[in-house]
């Protein structure tokens, strides 16, 4: 029995984490967001597996799920989670794009696939740079937005983050998700990222 609560656990573990990032499409193929999107604990600290159990080419700058509310009280129904690829902008003080994920993608990566994924791999951008105050906004893949904070993020150097020990460091906020979730027992954010401008664009 026990061998068999293994197994299970090991399975489970493969198809949550090792289905997203870094892997290349079948054949050198690319399978459209919309073909493939399962189950990835979503709604949870993405940096906690992506920075600390996978491989270095997996690893991620910055993450987070975009459900489509904000009090979605069973993360793991998939039928709650946006789907189609969707983008992360880091904003300055005037609204004026710093960083755009969509000039980090690497076509070949399968967290495009995941459903409400947003992210930056942090092989193609190692850091925020300067570090300060941003807004943050979540775009299609037309660049049409879903959502857009009202209040600025803080992020300082990723180096030495430990995603494990403190997600929710205000002058951290790599990990969306660490903050962004519902119930929200720690006082962050109200709820999950969720498209509140643009709720007929979360597919």
């Amino acid at each position: 029995m026990r061998r068999y609560l293994a197994l299970l656990l090991l399975i489970s573990l493969i198809a949550s984490c090792g289905g997203e990032e870094g892997e290349e499409g079948e054949e050198g193929g690319e399978t459209s967001a919309l073909e493939v999107q399962g189950w990835h604990f979503q709604g949870r600290n993405c940096l906690g597996c992506h920075n600390v159990d996978l491989k270095p080419e997996r690893h991620l700058l910055m993450a987070g799920t975009v459900f489509k509310s904000a009090n979605v009280s069973n993360p793991d129904d998939m039928s709650q989670v946006c789907g189609g690829e969707l983008y992360i902008q880091l904003l300055d003080s005037s609204y004026n794009v710093v960083y755009d994920s969509r000039n980090y993608r690497d076509p070949n990566s399968k967290g495009y696939r995941g459903k409400g994924n947003v992210f930056i791999l942090k092989r193609l951008l190692s850091d925020i740079t300067p570090p300060g105050g941003y807004y943050v906004r979540i775009i299609d893949s037309n660049g049409t937005t879903l959502a857009q904070s009202t209040t600025q993020h803080t992020f300082t150097s990723i180096f030495g983050f430990d995603p494990r020990g403190n997600p929710t460091d205000p002058s951290n906020r790599f990990s969306c998700n660490a903050c962004h979730k519902y119930p929200n027992p720690q006082g962050g954010a109200p709820g999950f990222i969720y498209p509140q401008i643009n709720a007929n664009l979360c597919k």
